[in-house]
């Protein structure tokens, strides 16, 4: 047993820097604070194929930078490469800060049937 439980550790050892790299996400995000307390922006495709069902986390935050409250929206429609779509997060929580993420998002691995495998 001990022998698993070291062989494991060393695997999750190994694995978690990996996760850690400094990779460039498919999309960004531009937004901004409304007077009307929305925050308002829009999501960016970098990527070379069409994203989906696109989810933004919004971090309302206070001033030492923890996490009070949080709120999602969403992209609808699809995203295709080097494109962007608005979207509109209203009734955000009040905090000091915010900030927006890409929670989730669905890439569309083949967009065009004549592309797809037979």
């Amino acid at each position: 047993m001990k022998r698993f439980s070291l062989a494991l550790a060393l695997l999750v050892g190994v694995a978690t820097p990996a996760r850690a790299l400094d990779v460039a996400p498919p999309l960004h995000v531009d937004w901004t604070l409304t007077p009307s307390h929305r925050i308002e922006g829009r999501v960016y495709n970098d990527f070379h194929t069409p994203m989906t069902k696109i989810r933004l986390l919004v971090l309302a935050l206070d001033a030492a930078n923890r996490v009070v409250a949080t709120k999602y929206g969403y992209v609808f429609g699809d995203l295709t490469p080097g494109d962007s779509r608005y979207f509109d997060v209203r009734k955000v929580p009040p905090a000091d800060h915010y900030r927006v993420i890409v929670e989730s998002y669905v890439q569309e691995q083949f967009p065009n049937s004549n592309l797809a495998p037979h």
